[in-house]
Parts: C-alpha cells; structure tokens; sequence
C-alpha cells in the first residue's frame, strides 16, 4: 500500500496513481489519473486524462483535467414524494437533447405516486429514451398510492375494475408479506398500463 504523504517523502514532483477507473486527487502532488473512458455509472461523468505541468524542482504541479471521453455516464436519484408535478421534475434532470446520443442514463425512483401518475410517467420516460444511447429506470422502491378516482379512470365496473380493486386490497393488506403487497402493487401498476393503452 501506497502511504497518502509518499509523493512528499519521497520528494517528488508529482505521484501518478493507476489501477482504479476514477481520477481522484489524493494530495497536492499525487492523483489517480482515472481512464480514457468511463466503464460505468459509478463514475458519473466523462472521462477525463490529467495534463500534468510542473514549473521547477519542488513547485507544486498544475494539474488539469482534459476531456478525453465520449460516454456520459449520468446517475439520478429522484424522491418523488409530495412532488406535484412528477414529468417537470423529470425533465429537470434530463441533459440537452444534443448531449443525449452519447449520454448512458440511470434513474432511480423513490416515495411514491398515484397509478395514473406512474402511467403518465412512464409514458414520458418511454417517449425519452430512444434519444439516450441507453435509459433506465429503476422504480423497485416506489410505492404506488391507488384511490378511488385512479379506478373510475380504469373502469367504472365489470371485470377490469374487480381485477383492480382485489389487487389494490392486497396492495395495501398489512397481513400480507412485503413481496405479495409489491405484487399485487406491480400488478395493479401494469393493469392500469395496459389498460389505459386500448
């Protein structure tokens, strides 16, 4: 293991560091130069190579970072909870539609939302993504509030509309295990998709 201090015991200039992806400033004269290119969303941003320029014997470096990457890697989290208008926080968050073909774009949603907002926020996620060179969503966390109004939406009666209140029921039965609620909640979220699409 490399000491932190090893650039100024050993008196030198400037300590490169190598052998992990991210560009990282561990003390005035030592940093990891990170790679060319980004390999993942743990690193959020492009890539960049270190121009390294040192004045005289014992000068601190002037270090600068040069673009050197064409992948964006951009990770968000987003809590969508008490958030009224769910799609303009959304489009909040999105890069410049010129920036968008190089650009690998995670998202996860937290808090929770009605079923015609997931819907409707589903939809405007599926319009967006085919500008990224990749889009996803993770709503693994999200709770889905279902009401009254949301399966009149659906239906007023008739076998869509049993089929949504038996799995709203199961969605929020407390008797229930964690994973038959997510399911029944899942399963709810998808009956609303499909059937709002017809």
């Amino acid at each position: 293991m490399i000491s932190p201090d090893r650039a100024k015991s050993a008196q030198l200039d400037y300590l490169g560091l190598g052998d992990w992806h991210g560009q990282l400033q561990v003390g005035p004269k030592t940093w990891y130069s990170g790679t060319p290119e980004a390999y993942g969303h743990k690193h959020s941003y492009q890539a960049t190579a270190l121009l390294v320029e040192i004045e005289a014997k014992n000068a601190e470096p002037k270090v600068t970072p040069v673009l050197t990457g064409t992948l964006n890697w951009q990770t968000n989290k987003l809590d969508v909870g008490g958030v009224e208008d769910i799609i303009s926080l959304y489009n909040t968050i999105l890069p410049a539609k010129s920036e968008r073909e190089n650009t690998l774009f995670a998202l996860t949603i937290t808090g929770r939302m009605g079923a015609l907002e997931r819907v409707a926020f589903e939809t405007a996620c599926n319009q967006t993504a085919p500008d990224f060179l990749a889009h996803s969503i993770d709503m693994s966390d999200l709770g889905v509030v279902h009401s009254t109004e949301d399966l009149d939406a659906l239906d007023q009666k008739g076998a869509l509309r049993s089929a949504a209140e038996v799995l709203a029921r199961e969605a929020k039965d407390e008797t229930l295990s964690p994973e038959a609620r997510l399911i029944a909640s899942t399963a709810l979220s998808y009956l609303f998709t499909y059937a709002l699409e017809e």
